[in-house]
């Protein structure tokens, strides 16, 4: 029977989520205000609407059409083009094609950033399927399991016998719901970050491939 592992794209292939919060951090304290982007805690794993939805709660004046503005103004070439691509990304993604794992990618960024990642990746092709939640017309974002069930449906994979990679707590909810395996990447985390909830946990792509190995179906 066929099995499948899927990655999160921002802070598990590439470490991204750094270059976000220093880009980010002074866009939404000038759009929101110091105090509101304070009390917004931490963006990472959610999306702009998500971010609104949180804004509101704090400043019911705030406007979404602002935000949006502000993440149009950073380039999002310079994100992940200067990233780095997380070490051993790309021997991961060799080593699941080789042992006949249907290799997937769910991610909130737009699929332009997708695109973006995978030109960086030697083994991208052997990435089958992608699917960007940005903005998507009918799967709603992490950390409903929409993405993740659908990539599985694709695959004819069930889920007891997929893996995730994921590194935010919105995605390892989305996995987990999903009803995957869900390792938790902890690699790329930005200082500060408490990740819970995965069934494991891996600090390098070695570490994943341990876990992939002591696992067996």
């Amino acid at each position: 029977m066929n099995q499948a592992f899927i990655f999160d794209m921002d802070g598990t292939l590439i470490d991204s989520e750094r270059v976000w919060q220093i880009l980010e951090k002074p866009m939404l304290e000038r759009v929101l205000g110091k105090d509101t982007a304070l009390r917004l805690g931490s963006t990472v794993g959610i999306n702009a609407s998500q971010i609104f939805e949180r804004v509101q709660k704090i400043d019911p004046s705030a406007s979404f059409e602002d935000i949006m503005e502000g993440y149009a103004e950073i380039d999002l070439s310079a994100v992940y083009e200067s990233s780095q691509i997380t070490p051993g990304a790309d021997e991961l993604i060799n080593s699941l094609d080789s042992k006949g794992y249907k290799i997937g990618l769910v991610t909130q960024s737009p699929q332009f950033c997708v695109e973006l990642v995978l030109k960086r990746l030697l083994h991208a092709a052997k990435i089958e399927r992608t699917v960007s939640l940005f903005r998507h017309s009918r799967l709603n974002p992490k950390p409903s399991p929409d993405g993740y069930i659908e990539m599985l449906r694709e695959f004819n994979v069930e889920p007891q016998r997929s893996f995730i990679l994921e590194d935010s707590n919105a995605g390892i909810q989305s996995g987990k719901s999903a009803g995957a395996f869900v390792i938790g990447f902890t690699g790329n985390l930005l200082d500060g970050y408490e990740q819970n909830g995965a069934d494991a946990y891996a600090s390098t792509m070695r570490d994943v491939e341990t876990i992939l190995s002591e696992r067996l179906f």
